[in-house]
């Protein structure tokens, strides 16, 4: 026989190998589950594709324990020398809830700003306590003022604002955590230069804004982008001149500015198509410098209602609570905020583990 009638006989004759119906559709189902989540993948690198993450060292961020904290509530409430703190938060409550709250610091710069006095120009213009309590659907915003004179590791007191300067967000977490008996392990940073592109993104937000602010946004706005007072739809522009806006008032008003802005932004991105979200979602990442992870970010978006979420503003200090607050030019010819770190850490506890 020769070769070619061989193998054609060969080939008319073969049966391949039977595979059983049952493998054929296991297989069938795990090439459509790698090909989800190949897509998941490439969308999630494409959505979070501009975050900076940064690893930090938890050895150095002064997180306090829970029994140091105990230990500090028992003296305040009278069991030594110290006075009571008005309306403290319980001890079972702050029990419960110390592992079911997240506490992330949140911290406001402009790196860009060419306006900037010299020393100033990566402060932490903004700085806030941002708690999340995924149970009750709820997150806390605590403003601490930046010229709230502190103690810095390594440095003489001063503005709680130059630690972001001396050590980066890890010695500006561990000032936080020191001074106010905080178990912060992770921030967020956002440049404002890009909050101002993710507003015009969105289309402007809607900002009841007064004689004033409007006089001091008009002062500084481009050309043609003027505004005027009432019920306005800002863009990033005027938004950002509005989120500073300090000398008309004090910061005390200009940190309940920020947080209008931040509640507005929630708003109009409650309106945003779920079509949008991807974009969204990646203009917002990169202007984020943060040490949170892909899984947590994205447990945080898909377990917070933003359609029934309530949100809490507070300020520390606040001189409806901070009685001794006292305001002025220091020693250093730095105009400072002082009160008592001690019961301004009572008042924070309250504010975050109470009802």
């Amino acid at each position: 026989m020769a070769k070619r009638d061989y193998y054609e006989d060969y080939y008319d004759d073969y049966q391949p190998p039977k595979r059983s119906r049952w493998k054929t559709v296991v297989l069938l189902i795990v090439d459509i589950l790698l090909m989800i989540i190949l897509a998941a993948v490439i969308i999630l690198c494409y959505i979070t594709g501009g975050k900076k993450t940064v690893t930090l060292n938890e050895e150095n961020l002064g997180i306090v324990n829970l029994s140091d904290l105990l230990a500090s509530m028992a003296r305040d409430t009278g069991s030594d020398a110290g006075e009571t703190v008005e309306d403290p938060v319980e001890e079972e409550e702050l029990i419960r809830k110390w592992t079911e709250i997240t506490n992330i610091a949140f911290f406001g710069i402009d790196s860009t700003d060419e306006q900037a006095a010299y020393g100033d120009k990566n402060r932490s213009d903004s700085m806030i306590i941002v708690s999340i309590d995924q149970t009750n659907n709820t997150v806390k915003l605590t403003n601490i003022l930046r010229d709230s004179k502190v103690p810095i590791e390594g440095h003489d007191p001063q503005k709680i604002n130059g630690a972001y300067v001396y050590g980066g967000a890890e010695l500006a977490i561990k000032t936080l955590n020191q001074n106010f008996m905080l178990n912060i392990s992770d921030y967020a940073t956002v440049d404002f230069a890009g909050i101002e592109h993710i507003v015009d993104l969105l289309g402007g937000i809607v900002i009841d804004v007064t004689q004033d602010e409007a006089g001091f946004i008009n002062e500084y706005v481009s050309e043609g982008n003027t505004i005027s007072a009432g019920l306005q739809t800002l863009n990033g522009e005027q938004t950002m001149l509005y989120a500073r806006i300090r000398k008309i008032d004090s910061d005390y008003y200009r940190a309940s500015r920020q947080q209008t802005v931040i509640s507005a932004l929630l708003n109009k991105i409650k309106s945003v198509s779920i079509s949008q979200y991807p974009t969204l979602i990646r203009e917002i990442m990169s202007c984020v410098e943060t040490s949170l992870t892909y899984s947590e970010i994205w447990d945080y978006v898909t377990n917070l209602d933003l359609n029934t979420i309530q949100m809490v503003n507070n300020t520390i200090p606040d001189i409806q609570y901070e009685t001794d607050l006292w305001g002025g030019i220091d020693d250093t010819g730095s105009w400072v905020y002082v009160y008592d770190l001690n019961k301004a850490a009572s008042r924070l506890h309250n504010i975050i583990y109470g009802n």
